[in-house]
């Protein structure tokens, strides 16, 4: 880096071992400047999420979010190693995260008043949660807010599950992504993609480890590409295979071309638009209760409209008679409407 900027390092500290001493040096500036600010701040609330290295080890990330002279700070304190991914494990790694050396334990222990993690049990349980020792050890008193961009993650995931047509919506992007992993196939989309003079937009995961705004992704990838798609799945179930992807092609094109699935995923895109916006809003760094209360209002109101007015992909479907979609006849009949309740 130091380089590119035109620096003229010599060759003295061009090595393996110097580097790592300016790695130190500058973590230690870092931990001491995190530590000036915590000293000054009354109250800190611990963020912690878990995670799992190369090696399938369990890691903990913990970080500090807090106030001084009314500015919010949000500071990464540590990647932590758990020696098991339980509540007392998780916990203890905790603890060995805010164990700052400037610092006494007392004071800081004095400081915290919440704790924010993720939904699941080993943080949210009232017995034997990682909050539930926090309040056994530190003080009754603490607070515990669950990351509030999962609980979004969670409700929706609730509520798809009363839409059959999300099932199949689903399966069917889960389905695209699998088949273009597979080169032959992926060649034969990239022709198609040539010839019908679209921008290559390959089908991607569904889901994953961001599920809203995973889900939406592929939705948009879908739809973009949707001509291509069609037209290679079409010469693909006209070619008698051994391996039965004629058949495959077939299904696949049966549920692009249902009226059904089509109308419910551009509804379903328009919705998880307006979820991708809160959740976006949800991890910012410093966003405050007021912000939050006014983006999950706006969120409301704008799932509540497409009850009677369609959305921006809606309305894309909508310019023609709604028994076409870029050219293909759509077959069946419309369920989508009962389910957007």
């Amino acid at each position: 880096m130091d380089e590119k900027k035109g620096l003229d390092l010599g060759s003295t500290y061009r090595n393996e071992k110097s580097c790592k001493e300016f790695l130190v040096a500058i973590a230690e500036i870092t931990r001491l400047a995190i530590e000036d600010k915590v000293k000054s701040a009354k109250f800190i609330t611990i963020m912690s999420d878990g995670s799992t290295d190369v090696s399938a080890t369990e890691q903990e990330i913990i970080y500090l979010h807090f106030a001084v002279d009314g500015k919010t700070h949000c500071n990464f304190l540590g990647l932590v190693q758990c020696d098991k991914p339980d509540a007392n494990g998780i916990y203890d790694a905790i603890m060995q995260a805010v164990k700052l050396p400037g610092i006494p334990k007392e004071e800081m222990m004095k400081k915290i008043v919440g704790f924010a993690g993720d939904g699941a049990a080993v943080n949210t349980g009232k017995k034997a949660g990682v909050i539930a020792l926090m309040r056994e050890r530190i003080s009754g008193d603490i607070l515990m807010v669950q990351c509030m961009a999962h609980r979004v993650e969670l409700a929706f995931k609730e509520a798809m599950k009363q839409a059959s047509l999300f099932i199949k919506v689903y399966v069917l992007l889960d389905a695209l992504y699998k088949l273009y992993r597979i080169p032959k196939q992926a060649a034969g989309l990239k022709a198609a993609f040539s010839t019908t003079n679209i921008s290559k937009i390959w089908p991607v995961r569904v889901g994953g480890t961001r599920w809203v705004s995973h889900t939406h992704t592929a939705l948009q990838n879908m739809l973009r590409g949707y001509r291509a798609i069609v037209l290679h799945l079409s010469q693909v179930a006209t070619t008698r295979t051994a391996s039965g992807m004629q058949a495959k092609a077939k299904g696949l094109l049966k549920t692009l071309r249902s009226k059904d699935a089509m109308t419910f995923a551009h509804l379903l895109s328009d919705i998880l638009a307006v979820l991708s916006k809160l959740s976006k809003t949800l991890q910012q760094r410093e966003v405050c209760t007021y912000h939050v209360h006014e983006a999950l209002k706006a969120t409301m109101t704008s799932i509540n409209k497409f009850k009677d007015r369609a959305g921006p992909e809606q309305r894309k479907l909508q310019q023609g008679d709604c028994n076409s979609f870029e050219g293909q006849t759509l077959t069946g009949v419309d369920h989508s409407s009962g389910q957007i309740e």
